[in-house]
């Protein structure tokens, strides 16, 4: 799994997220993962290097969540974006973080279910960010 650290456009866009007010930090790099074994490879890289890592949905986010250190190598779990189950029956879903929320709501309603979180920036941001913010709206 590549971590970029070069490319100064790409560490630019990572350096903030919604949050007005708060200071822009360049990332050390960007990891932008599609599997499970490429999210442990940049763990490992991650140690490896002595960085810390600095998780990121859409960046949607009005928090200051997913701004990282200048340590830190921010994660992109938005190529990660699969529905790998819903269950009718336990009303439990499998997702992967980079799903957005909008989507997931419409395969839930498709089954006869409700999800109720409802940010204004559902059509963009991602259950992973809402989970590890606890956004979920008014």
């Amino acid at each position: 799994m590549q971590i970029d650290s070069t490319d100064s456009q790409l560490l630019e866009l990572y350096s903030h997220d919604e949050t007005g007010g708060l200071e822009p930090v360049l990332p050390f790099g960007v990891a932008q993962p599609t599997t499970l074994a490429e999210v442990q490879a940049v763990v490992l890289e991650a140690r490896r290097l002595s960085k810390v890592l600095t998780p990121r949905g859409a960046g949607t986010g009005k928090a200051g969540g997913c701004v990282p250190s200048e340590n830190s190598i921010v994660v992109d779990f938005s190529k990660m974006n699969q529905i790998l189950e819903i269950s009718r029956e336990n009303l439990t879903a499998r997702l992967q973080p980079g799903v957005i929320l909008a989507d997931f709501k419409a395969a839930v309603e498709a089954q006869g279910l409700f999800y109720p979180p409802d940010p204004n920036s559902m059509i963009g941001c991602t259950v992973g960010g809402n989970v590890a913010t606890n956004a979920a709206g008014p």
